[in-house]
């Protein structure tokens, strides 16, 4: 969408304010993901708990799940999980490709997580594709849905 500025008769061709307010969202949005991953990394419960809607609706699957979590308590309970088997954890998605649709936002992109596991110290190392899927409410930008798939190595 553009907007004309109407100065002294003449119509002035004002930049795309719609390409611009998407650009702007598309990088909060990018930047509730990068959040997202750097809480994961340090392990940070009450940032991943931050960074989510905390309703009955959200869903989480995760690579050692084999059905889909729903709800907040069920889906806080897999990072509870995570976190105690992982005493590292790092979790990057360099290249994100986000989609913009109102008050929803789809993030899809390759994870890559580095860990240590907390039982014996081994390193474990995987790709995971991955799809975030985030709700603006109240000007924020929360996570509603993650599910990622381990990529066969």
């Amino acid at each position: 969408m553009r907007r004309n500025l109407i100065l002294g008769g003449i119509s002035l061709l004002a930049l795309p304010m719609a390409a611009t307010a998407q650009a702007t969202t598309a990088d909060d949005v990018a930047a509730a993901n990068a959040a997202f991953d750097a809480a994961l990394s340090r392990r940070d419960l009450a940032a991943v708990e931050a960074l989510y809607l905390q309703d009955d609706e959200v869903t989480a699957a995760h690579p050692r799940d084999r059905e889909p979590v729903q709800g907040w308590a069920a889906v806080r309970k897999t990072w509870v999980d995570t976190f105690a088997r992982f005493s590292q954890l790092s979790v990057v998605m360099p290249k994100p490709t986000i989609r913009v649709m109102g008050d929803t936002a789809v993030v899809v992109g390759l994870e890559n997580v580095r860990a240590r596991r907390a039982a014996d110290e081994a390193a474990v190392a995987f790709d995971a594709m991955t799809t975030n899927v985030f709700q603006r409410q109240g000007g924020k930008w929360l996570m509603v849905h993650h599910h990622a798939t381990m990529m066969p190595g």
